[in-house]
């Protein structure tokens, strides 16, 4: 009996290999027909057969990444229907026969290696990890299990950092975040719900969130919750603080399901001079990160910053489970374990960068109100985009990037 490493270890071989022997007689059997596998939508009306049928089948024969297509694969019902309906309009016999073979080969290479397409569509998923879309079937399936069994759900968490160089300091930057849950709702109407948990760490490696203020400030904020009240539909009665020894939670209180309870709520606040511009030795990257408190169809995580503070504006893209309770270099968080996510970000066009997204309603108005309130000129930013289909539950979301090397009197005079 073969071993189960070996049978993995000869997985990816074997199924291309399957793949491109039924691709290959694909081919000819569509010459045989005479039909043209790039014109799906011909191929459906000429051999009434379904239109979805016929895109797989044009997805196959054009394919360049087999391990990526196989999911596309039809079952054998779909298989045999396509065969009857060519044969009958003239397809080669032998040609069908290899088909159906080919078929049959590959359902076999997936039902050792793997046991079935459900699995199969999950390892695939997990396979090719440049691909944008890169384990996107996992975190829809993620989200949808998690939002039933959590009883709540999200459109789009926002997550928008501001950094400018301090006016009274320039080797010190200024921090501006918005945080927001678009599309909130409630699938059970008991849930009382943690839908932000702030943590942030500073120079003194110790909890930022108690120097923050609140960019609105209004005598009747309650529990001193920074909400903008003007971009939010949710009541800010409904919204408790909760202090712990890491930081800060916002919690939803209990209240009506589905469409009709649906709020938007966004929150922003601020620290003058928050952190240092350069790297010391025990401080080299700069890092800001999403925490995904609530089962949400898309993350749009932006950096608009000063364009002297451009080092920001190519960060790499890390995930890790659990939120975010420690400020981290180059080594994993303790305790927690990296999730792969695609790295696809992306720079903002245009000065001021244009953020506006149909995922974020109002959003260029965000991002006016806080550059106006902390008086600094919109057409000195430019920014860069994350956006993630389906961000993992109970994962932070990081943007990281390399602080730059401050450059000394020495330094500049040798270089003279």
């Amino acid at each position: 009996m073969q071993h189960n490493s070996f049978i993995d270890k000869d997985f990816e071989p074997e199924c291309k290999a399957a793949f491109d022997d039924l691709r290959a007689a694909l081919i000819e059997l569509y010459a045989s027909a005479g039909a043209d596998p790039r014109s799906p939508q011909d191929i459906a009306r000429q051999f009434r057969i379904n239109k979805t049928l016929t895109w797989s089948l044009s997805k196959i024969v054009s394919s360049t990444d087999p391990i990526a297509t196989l999911p596309n694969v039809p079952g054998s019902t779909a298989m045999r229907s396509l065969l009857t309906a060519m044969q009958r309009e003239g397809a080669s016999p032998d040609a069908a026969e290899r088909v159906r073979k080919a078929a049959l080969a590959l359902e076999k290479v997936v039902e050792l290696h793997v046991g079935d397409r459900g699995t199969l569509e999950l390892i695939v998923d997990g396979m090719g990890k440049n691909r944008d879309d890169h384990l996107e079937v996992s975190r829809k399936l993620a989200f949808r299990g998690n939002s039933g069994l959590w009883g709540v759900q999200s459109k789009t968490r926002l997550m928008t950092v501001f950094m400018v160089p301090n006016a009274d300091d320039p080797d010190r930057i200024d921090i501006a975040i918005v945080r927001g849950y678009i599309g909130f709702r409630r699938l059970r109407s008991d849930v009382r719900w943690p839908i932000f948990q702030l943590r942030g760490w500073g120079e003194e490696d110790g909890p930022m969130t108690n120097r923050w203020q609140s960019l609105e400030e209004r005598d009747d904020q309650p529990n001193g919750l920074p909400l903008l009240r003007e971009f939010s539909t949710v009541d800010p009665v409904s919204i408790e603080e909760v202090r712990t020894a890491r930081g800060l939670d916002y919690v939803m209180a209990p209240g009506p399901i589905g469409n009709s309870g649906a709020v938007d709520c966004f929150i922003s606040d601020c620290e003058r001079s928050a952190v240092g511009k350069y790297r010391t030795e025990i401080d080299t990257t700069g890092e800001f990160g999403a925490t995904i408190s609530v089962p949400t169809e898309r993350l749009v995580f932006d950096l608009l910053v000063d364009e002297s503070l451009d080092f920001a504006l190519s960060p790499e893209v890390r995930a890790y489970s659990g939120i975010f309770m420690e400020r981290s270099e180059d080594a994993m968080p303790a305790d927690q374990l990296p999730i792969p996510v695609p790295q696809n970000v992306s720079s903002l066009p245009g000065r001021p960068p244009v953020v506006a997204t149909p995922h974020v309603p109002h959003y260029p108005k965000i991002v006016q109100f806080v550059q106006q309130r902390m008086q600094w000129p919109a057409d000195r930013f430019r920014g860069c985009r994350l956006e993630l289909t389906y961000p993992p539950m109970g994962s932070t979301i990081l943007l990281r990037f390399k602080l730059p090397a401050e450059v000394t009197a020495d330094a500049t005079t040798a270089q003279a």
